[in-house]
């Protein structure tokens, strides 16, 4: 049980989100580019992401991210 606990809580980001998942933002600062590279590669298609919400907040999966940019660097 207190294992299952450590788990939940290194999943977890500080406000409670998933340390998976990554706003448009965080993707943007991580690859030190402006949020509107990150939502037209998401709506193209080159990065997968998924929208939430009535606001159609964007969502990405960190290994969706690093897919993507290995695909830039033209790293497999």
């Amino acid at each position: 049980m207190a294992e299952d606990s450590r788990k939940d809580k290194q999943s977890q980001t500080s406000d409670g989100g998933s340390a998976d998942l990554m706003t448009g933002g965080e993707v943007a600062d991580f690859l030190r580019v402006h949020i509107a590279s990150v939502r037209r590669w998401a709506r193209s298609g080159q990065l997968r992401g998924y929208r939430l919400g009535g606001r159609g907040d964007w969502r990405f999966h960190r290994k969706d991210v690093m897919a993507f940019l290995r695909g830039l660097t033209g790293q497999s």
